[in-house]
């Protein structure tokens, strides 16, 4: 399954997930956008960009207007999203907000803040 996430501001990544029932007696169902896209934010929440590779496609491409030009391919991506969770350190995460899921079950839209903690705990200051 690949798909392609849009935020408001037209940010773009390529996310690929791939599974396999081969040998499986009892096959789990294939999550839905909705389920992917909250996984992605809890791997990117924990720091672990191991895990964030597995949803990457080698042509994946991410665009921010903050840069000057996308980050093409995943090489340029995982190293920039390992430069994005060490910068945020350990009191900021993603909080999603919205997840809107298209009608071909490969189409999804996701709102998200970041959120700051002070000992673990949420505090009412978020970063835009």
């Amino acid at each position: 399954m690949q798909m392609h996430l849009k935020t408001s501001n037209s940010n773009k990544c390529c996310i690929t997930k791939v599974m396999s029932t081969i040998g499986d007696l009892n096959p789990t169902p294939e999550p839905t956008p909705s389920d992917t896209i909250k996984q992605f934010y809890r791997f990117m929440n924990e720091k672990n960009v191991k895990r964030l590779e597995n949803y990457l496609s080698d042509d994946c491409f991410f665009e921010d207007y903050s840069f000057p030009k996308p980050f093409t391919g995943k090489k340029e991506v995982v190293s920039f999203l390992k430069k994005l969770t060490t910068g945020m350190g350990q009191n900021v995460e993603f909080h999603v907000g919205h997840i809107y899921e298209g009608g071909d079950d490969l189409t999804a839209g996701v709102t998200w803040h970041l959120g700051i903690f002070t000992n673990r705990k949420p505090t009412n200051l978020s970063c835009a």
